[in-house]
């Protein structure tokens, strides 16, 4: 079953704030590696979009929902790669918006925390708010 276009945009958006919110943490870009992997702890196990968190030895991985078919993981992987490319170009506001009402946003001291608890540490000017 293949993911409609408004949970591919969706789900787009969400990997775009999560960067944003781990940026403001003080992680780099060269730390964030987005993939497909087959998620075998996934509720349901299947294809998810992933954020993997990389800082040396530590690593945190997080998985997006929904879960994706083998054709909808190829189509995600080429969306984000193409709103990756031109996400510069959009306006701000637009920028803002999407980070603002994701779910990452809503639960970003969660993040910190997991992250804190994995063994990461934040830069001094990281604000996770």
């Amino acid at each position: 079953m293949s993911i409609p276009p408004h949970e591919l945009r969706r789900t787009i958006e969400e990997m775009y704030a999560a960067h944003c919110v781990l940026w403001n943490l003080g992680f780099s870009p060269d730390e964030l590696f987005v993939s497909t992997p087959n998620v075998l702890n996934g509720d349901p196990p299947g294809l998810y979009a992933t954020l993997t968190v990389q800082r040396g030895e530590l690593r945190f991985i997080y998985n997006l929902p929904p879960r994706l078919s083998d054709a909808s993981s190829r189509r995600f992987l080429r969306a984000w790669l193409a709103f990756a490319e031109r996400g510069d170009r959009a306006p701000k506001a637009e920028l803002d918006r999407m980070v603002w009402r994701s779910e990452v946003w809503r639960r970003k001291a969660e993040l910190a925390a997991a992250l804190t608890v994995k063994g990461f540490r934040f830069t001094a000017e990281a604000d996770p708010t």
